[in-house]
């Protein structure tokens, strides 16, 4: 299994998918169901995430 941030990045640099709409769906489990969110808040997130490391 590839990790989150090399999914991400291939989606955001690869050519066959840049010009597509994605969204990332994840399991949350207070409200019991998939919550599903557009690709661009989760590259935000991670950019975010790995600034700070």
């Amino acid at each position: 299994m590839k990790p989150i941030h090399e999914i991400l990045k291939r989606i955001r640099w690869d050519n066959q998918y840049a010009q597509r709409q994605f969204k990332i769906g994840y399991y949350d489990r207070v409200e019991d169901g998939i919550i599903r969110k557009p690709f661009e808040l989760f590259c935000l997130i991670l950019e975010t995430i790995l600034a700070l490391r």
